[in-house]
């Protein structure tokens, strides 16, 4: 889903949307883009090609905020399903 078997641009709309909110679709960018580094000495046009065509276009910070962030946010869901969860029973 995120881009590593599929090309992310041809998902519907459902997988799409579904694509940002996990972050295994900001893990696959980072991986590849330390991949395709390996490309950008020999071949500058075609490291930018390559990383367009998968749709990997964010960079190597947005990537780290976004799974930080997403980290956060489902640390935070988790801690208020836990609470609510452990709530005597009346």
């Amino acid at each position: 889903m995120g881009g590593a078997f599929v090309n992310a641009s041809k998902l519907d709309k459902f997988n799409n949307f579904l694509q940002y909110i996990a972050p295994s679709k900001y893990g696959t960018e980072i991986y590849f883009r330390i991949i395709s580094d390996k490309l950008k000495d020999s071949d500058p046009v075609k490291h930018e090609k390559y990383l367009e065509f998968y749709n990997y276009t964010m960079g190597y910070g947005l990537c780290y905020l976004y799974l930080y962030l997403i980290g956060v946010v489902y640390l935070i869901l988790g801690m208020i399903v836990i609470t609510l969860k452990n709530r005597p029973l009346k």
